[in-house]
């Protein structure tokens, strides 16, 4: 099973902070703006953070303004760029069968700084859905960690993006948008990816052949088994198998008699002495998508953001004209009686979400009209996707005016 960890990097805005005072493309030396706070074995941050020019090093030397690090950088920088200090240059990810239970050392890692969502991710191919985990940050010069996180389950997700996250990411408070309310716009968001990133094939007969090892594998014809129950693993649990003969009077439920499952080359394997008679057919009911979950996990969690914020100021805009309000506050935007600037917000996510939908949704055909390819993208039942985000502008527009002549 799969098991996708993602880590928040820690704060380094409270850490000490410098400037690179000349561009520096290559080796191992940088001269900065200021030495202040800095000391021979620290790590630092060089470049804007949660940029692909971020680069993690520990410091070798110092002398004056030049700082020799212990190995070479890999991108260019420019005067200007930050240079930070971090406690800690690695995450260390414990994992225990139950949460009161003993926690392991899995793995440790690096801190990702570059990672655009300031987050360092981890896959646990062994983990499932019943494991619980906790992290701590890790020196690995002082060997000084940090205290453990709370204790996550593995298969704990039933949205694509937490709460905790979501409000991180938006700035949106309790007080702006209470738990309740959100869990609901989470849940309502995470099912519209399901429909319409999801494919659903019902009771498709698996062709299979036999590897070197004398195993009977099952393909799956259309791309990558989806996580159907959206509890964050690829596994039996997301399938349906049947077990039937030629005419269909027999049908077995073989489900539990799953093995294994290579979502990456799409197709699992059964247990010894399954199908239970070799003249029987093996059928499969599954959702599948256009990429494996572990490569598009930070895109769901953006959409489902996208999506969730959407619902959000709706429901804003049509609360507040509501009570009377003519000036009503976003966090980061002041909102004018006429809702202009609303309508450029909630348009903003509305075309995020429909770019991140196109890029997920799974391609059921291509239709030729003279040299040019014409690519449509169906949600699950199969239809053609409708821009009703943006077609719902013409109805808030209606209900902002109706709303002002009471």
């Amino acid at each position: 099973m799969v098991v996708i960890i993602k880590v928040l990097n820690p704060n380094l805005s409270d850490l000490e902070r410098t400037t690179l005072s000349a561009n520096v493309s290559s080796g191992t030396t940088i001269t900065v703006d200021s030495n202040q706070g800095l000391a021979v074995s620290d790590y630092i941050v060089i470049g804007n953070l949660q940029t692909d020019n971020t680069e993690l090093r520990k410091i070798s030397t110092i002398s004056g303004l030049t700082i020799t690090v212990d190995s070479a950088l890999t991108t260019s920088h420019i005067a200007g760029e930050y240079v930070r200090k971090t406690s800690y240059n690695q995450v260390q990810i414990y994992r225990a069968s139950s949460q009161a239970g003993t926690y392991s050392l899995l793995t440790t890692i690096g801190l990702d700084f570059s990672n655009q969502n300031g987050e360092t991710v981890y896959i646990d191919n062994t983990g499932a859905s019943t494991d619980y985990y906790k992290t701590k940050y890790y020196n690995a010069t002082t060997l000084v960690t940090s205290s453990f996180s709370t204790a996550v389950k593995g298969g704990g997700l039933s949205t694509y993006i937490t709460k905790e996250n979501f409000r991180l990411r938006t700035g949106i408070s309790t007080s702006d948008l209470n738990d309740s309310i959100l869990d609901t716009f989470l849940q309502r968001a995470t099912q519209q990816i399901r429909d319409k990133c999801y494919i659903l094939r019902r009771r498709e007969f698996m062709s299979s052949s036999t590897d070197s090892e004398g195993t009977k594998r099952y393909y799956f014809t259309h791309g990558y088994l989806a996580d159907d129950n959206l509890d964050s693993t690829i596994d039996k649990n997301d399938l349906e198998v049947l077990e039937m003969n030629s005419d269909g009077t027999v049908e077995n439920d073989i489900t539990a008699q799953v093995d294994s499952i290579d979502q990456y080359n799409a197709y699992f394997t059964l247990n010894d002495g399954y199908p239970s008679d070799d003249s029987y057919n093996v059928f499969c009911t599954y959702r599948w998508t256009r990429y494996p979950i572990a490569e598009v996990t930070d895109d769901l969690e953006e959409l489902c953001e996208s999506l969730a914020m959407t619902y959000y100021v709706k429901r804003t805009i049509t609360d507040s004209y509501k009570r009377g309000i003519k000036n009503i506050s976003v966090p980061g935007l002041s909102i004018s009686r006429e809702a202009d600037a609303f309508k450029d917000m909630l348009e903003y996510y509305d075309k995020n979400s429909q770019r991140l939908i196109n890029k997920l949704q799974p391609i059921k055909f291509v239709s030729w009209e003279g040299n040019t390819a014409l690519t449509q993208y169906p949600n699950a039942q199969g239809q053609p996707l409708k821009r009703d985000m943006l077609n719902s502008f013409e109805n808030l527009d209606a209900r902002i005016d109706r709303y002002r002549r009471r």
